[in-house]
């Protein structure tokens, strides 16, 4: 481990002050309307690595950002009214190769981390009058692909970044998104060498009020945890949590209360085929409610196996509870949509499962379930491996709405 001290110029504290964002001014705007459909595309016009949902503009709606790795750009497309989205303009300012966008969790002023892997940097940024995005602050850091905001006891905020090509989890403490500085950072090394760390989730696991950080390794099918050192003069560190003994090679994991107990636990994705087999499954680590996560259940993935044509693996995954307070899962894989439904206190085994189909096999990059329309109803976003149109939304109730485009008959374009 590597610790490297900096002095932080503005208290913590200085991040609650500023003004909150108003609504943009766009010109020439071009709604994209939903308002009568089930499934909307979003005209995106490259291939989206990055999807994020906040109210960019601070109107009460959730807005939908998307960002194109290879393109270098982002661009926000507000909603207004409900189901109506606006595209903002295309943001450069985002740099060469940029990666995961973030709300930072900042009160009084909507400020986003944008990690810009291309030029080496953490971008602050915040919305423009005119719907863009400008850089407030920046932070030298080498090629940061995704970062996570956590909460440890006397860290002020904290941020968790994924390099691209190290294999390594950088730490900031006391992070300033005003300045870019912070009080401290440590590079927390992995014990293998030439492996990429996937998206880092925070979670509380044993209710401590401090973050755990897990996230995959996927050339080994690995899950990995760092937790908050309790003992004095005990540096963070990265412990191994499990591995997949049958493969899958995950790129994420997802923290989510899958058995309805009240606890946390951590669900772990499928990228590619099982060894041997080609099969596709969600695998389940469940919480004993003392914080520890242990292997419980598996539940597969509908995909055909790469002998018979297919294509397996989870690309993008979310967890969420509708208005009726039904628990989903929904998956996006190479070549169809999955929308499972849990029971109150599930208790392993297959859950409830309807299934989409794509009409082409595609990589999906992110998936989201939110309810972007405000109506109760969880609806799904995705950002796709497309050239044009590559957002797309299924609206909710997905459940019933799954169900009548499946009748249809007619795969999603």
């Amino acid at each position: 481990m590597r610790l490297f001290l900096f002095v932080s110029i503005t208290a913590i504290a200085g991040l609650l002050q500023g003004c909150p964002a108003v609504a943009p001014v766009l010109e020439s705007p071009a709604p994209v309307s939903a308002a009568l459909s089930v499934v909307a595309d979003i005209p995106f016009t490259a291939s989206a690595t990055d999807v994020l949902a906040d109210d960019f503009d601070a109107d009460g709606r959730l807005d939908l950002a998307f960002t194109g790795h290879a393109e270098n750009y982002t661009q926000v497309f507000y909603q207004r009214p409900p189901r109506h989205f606006v595209p903002g303009p295309r943001v450069a300012a985002v740099g060469f190769h940029p990666g995961d966008l973030l709300r930072l969790p900042v009160q009084n002023r909507s400020l986003f981390l944008m990690s810009a892997e291309g030029n080496n940097n953490l971008l602050v940024m915040e919305p423009t009058p005119k719907g863009g995005l400008a850089v407030v602050a920046s932070r030298a850091l080498s090629q940061p692909l995704s970062a996570t905001a956590f909460h440890w006891p006397d860290w002020g905020l904290g941020l968790a970044v994924a390099p691209k090509s190290m294999s390594s989890v950088v730490l900031l403490k006391g992070f300033d998104p005003l300045t870019g500085q912070n009080e401290a950072a440590m590079e927390l090394p992995l014990p293998h060498n030439y492996i990429q760390v996937g998206r880092i989730a925070a979670a509380d696991f044993n209710g401590d009020n401090s973050d755990e950080l897990v996230f995959a390794t996927s050339l080994t099918s690995e899950v990995w945890i760092i937790r908050f050192p309790k003992k004095a003069g005990e540096s963070p560190h990265i412990e191994p949590l499990w591995r997949n003994p049958h493969g899958g090679r995950a790129r994420h994991v997802l923290p989510a209360d899958i058995n309805g107990d009240g606890y946390t636990d951590l669900l772990v994705p499928d990228e590619t085929g099982q060894r041997g087999t080609g099969v596709t499954a969600i695998s389940v680590l469940l919480n004993d409610q003392h914080g520890q996560l242990h292997f419980a259940y598996a539940f597969p993935f509908p995909s055909a196996p790469k002998k018979d044509g297919g294509m397996p693996g989870i690309r993008g995954l979310d967890f969420g509870r509708d208005k009726d307070g039904v628990r989903y899962l929904f998956a996006a894989g190479y070549q169809s949509f999955a929308l499972y439904r849990f029971p109150a206190h599930w208790a392993g085994g297959k859950p409830e499962l309807r299934t989409l189909k794509l009409q082409q096999i595609e990589g999906v990059h992110k998936a989201l379930l939110r309810d972007l329309d405000g109506d109760g109803w969880l609806d799904a976003v995705v950002a796709r491996g497309k050239e044009q149109d590559a957002g797309l939304i299924l609206y909710g109730p997905l459940w019933d709405n799954f169900a009548k485009l499946a009748e249809q008959g007619l795969p999603v374009r």
